[in-house]
This record gives C-alpha cells, sequence and structure tokens, in this order.
C-alpha cells in the first residue's frame, strides 16, 4: 500500500470512529493495527531505499574521484609526449609530418611571459591596479561624534592584461618586466 494510500485509510478510520461518537470497535481497532504496520513497513521500505542509496551515491563518489585522477594522469601524458614531440620535430627541421593515421604540423606562436610586475608603467600600459580599502577604526564613540575619526589603509596590486599587453608589445611599445617568447604549437589530427 502507498503512503498516500495510508493516509487517506486513515482519514476513513477516523471518520468512521466520529460517526461512532469516539467508540472504537474491534474492527476499527484491528484496522488501526493494520494500517499502522503497513505505514511502518512503507516507511523502513523507503528508509532502505535512501541507505541503498547512499551506497550507491558513496561509490559513483570513488569513481568520479578515480576518473579524476586518470584524467589528470593523461593530460600530462599528453602534455609530456607533445612537447617530446615539438622537440624531436625541431631537431629534424620537420614542420610537417604525414601518415595514414596521423598528421601533425607545428605552427609558430608566442606567449607573453612576466617576469615582474613593476611599480610605475606608462600610461597607455595594458595593466590595471586592483585596489583594496580597509578601513580601521580608532575611537567608536568618536566615529559616532564626528563622522571623521577613521583611517584608511591602501593596498594594490597591479595586473597585466596578458593578451593586450601581447598587443602593446607587438606594437613597438615597451612594457618593463614582459617579453614575447616564441614557441612552436602542435597540431595533431
Amino acid at each position: 500500500m502507498k503512503l498516500y494510500e495510508i493516509n487517506a485509510k486513515w482519514d476513513d478510520i477516523m471518520d468512521r470512529l466520529e460517526e461512532n461518537e469516539g467508540e472504537l470497535t474491534r474492527e476499527l481497532e484491528h484496522e488501526m493495527i493494520e494500517l499502522m504496520a503497513q505505514g511502518q513497513q512503507n516507511l523502513e521500505r523507503r528508509g532502505m531505499v535512501i541507505k541503498e542509496n547512499a551506497i550507491y551515491i558513496s561509490g559513483i563518489d570513488a569513481e568520479i574521484r578515480r576518473l579524476q585522477k586518470k584524467k589528470k594522469t593523461l593530460k600530462t601524458v599528453n602534455e609530456w609526449l607533445k612537447n617530446s614531440i615539438v622537440t624531436a620535430m625541431e631537431m629534424m627541421g620537420k614542420k610537417k609530418i604525414e601518415s595514414h593515421q596521423v598528421e601533425m604540423s607545428l605552427r609558430a606562436s608566442s606567449y607573453l611571459h612576466v617576469e615582474k610586475v613593476v611599480d610605475a608603467y606608462p600610461d597607455d600600459a595594458p595593466v590595471k591596479a586592483d585596489i583594496r580599502v580597509s578601513v580601521e577604526v580608532k575611537d567608536k564613540e568618536a566615529i559616532i561624534k564626528y563622522a571623521k575619526a577613521y583611517a584608511l589603509e591602501i593596498a594594490s596590486e597591479i595586473i597585466v592584461d596578458k593578451a593586450e599587453a601581447k598587443k602593446y608589445i607587438k606594437a613597438g611599445n615597451q612594457l618593463p618586466g614582459c617579453h614575447i617568447v616564441p614557441r612552436n604549437s602542435l597540431t595533431i589530427k
């Protein structure tokens, strides 16, 4: 019996009990005991489903962790293999290798290397300051009374926008602490 059916049956028993002016007959008592047993069994079954699901979920979580570890390992292996292929192709002076199974080619590219962030950059440089402000209360009552008894401490960090900085340097500008590093990118089809 489903839980909603048990609830409906319980309502029916209560209605019949009311019709009998509260007199509990043997028949009603027997139905109530049977209904409570069925309700408990139903709830126990639901509790067991929850326990089984929790065990299944734990197994899924363990499998996810195992697969994530495997994924990380495979990515590391692929990165190492790509770097070794690029190095080997550069040493052989080859830009492209083709076979019926795989096609690999090198493409010249570059990336921006930031050696260090300096304190002063040209006004048109693609950098921004990340400013954090904190307020230190010196005297709470003085702030309430005068609203001026606080001190500001400003900490800032300069952030280089790498994509824009790369364009900036390629346009012939100098950006202290930054330079473009050439490299070959591998394409595998």
